[in-house]
């Protein structure tokens, strides 16, 4: 696999593949029903994803997956083509955050950043790792352009919603291998670049996350990297062709 995310694996199984990567995991999260603007339970699609991998024949022991023919391949590009990394209340709850203004005491800081952590995405470990299986899969002439209209809707779909960095790099990533394989009307080079101001940005912001000691500090750390994959988003749009 060229070029593969390694800090990506590292961040998401870190942080347990349900919120962001810059922010500590609290020990326990509310219900939906004590806070529904930021569930703490696996959203709906999610879920979805987590049981049809199953059937799709996806195991977590680091091999590539592989599609078992090429029905399923385009099964599973076809869920793919309306499928989001990040539910839409993560993306709404997290638009009223990046809305907030800086907290003034420790401890409306540190309250901030609990909130934010209730925020999930989907498991972005295993949909990258199957997404990955579908652009470089080996799909019969009949079938391909059909396959490369469902992934090239996906990575539409995610400019819709506001993720964080780590749900911004699935997408890049996928796009790029996309290019590479012709998958997409899109110049791989420019997309390479991307990547590659992406990758540079958000190693600042690991860079400094070892350095942190307070809640303000982490607050803003946190604000900046929501704040550069808006800035990715806003890029991509400007590059990605529509379906």
């Amino acid at each position: 696999m060229p070029r593969k995310l390694a800090w990506l694996a590292l961040a998401v199984a870190l942080a347990g593949c349900s919120s962001s990567t810059s922010v500590p995991t609290p020990a326990a999260k509310p219900s939906p029903e004590e806070d529904p603007r930021a569930p703490g339970m696996i959203p709906k699609d999610c879920e979805t994803l987590l049981n049809k991998s199953q059937e799709w024949g996806y195991t977590a022991n680091g091999n590539k997956w592989k599609p078992a023919s090429q029905a399923q391949a385009l099964e599973v590009a076809q869920f793919f083509s309306t499928f989001h990394l990040v539910p839409q209340s993560t993306s709404n709850f997290t638009d009223a955050w990046l809305s907030e203004s800086r907290p003034a005491a420790e401890q409306e800081a540190a309250k901030s950043l609990e909130r934010l952590n209730r925020a999930q995405t989907c498991d972005l470990l295993l949909a990258h790792k199957i997404l990955l299986g579908l652009v470089h899969y080996k799909w019969s002439a009949e079938n391909r352009e059909r396959a490369a209209g469902y992934l090239h809707s996906f990575t539409v779909n995610q400019q819709a919603r506001i993720s964080p960095a780590l749900a911004r790099a699935v997408q890049l990533d996928v796009l790029g291998h996309m290019a590479q394989r012709r998958l997409i009307r899109a110049d791989a080079g420019t997309i390479k670049n991307l990547r590659a101001w992406f990758d540079a940005e958000t190693a600042k912001i690991a860079k400094r996350a070892q350095d942190v000691k307070t809640s303000h500090e982490q607050w803003e750390l946190s604000r900046e990297e929501w704040q550069i994959s808006e800035q990715a988003r806003e890029k991509l749009g400007r590059i990605l062709p529509l379906p």
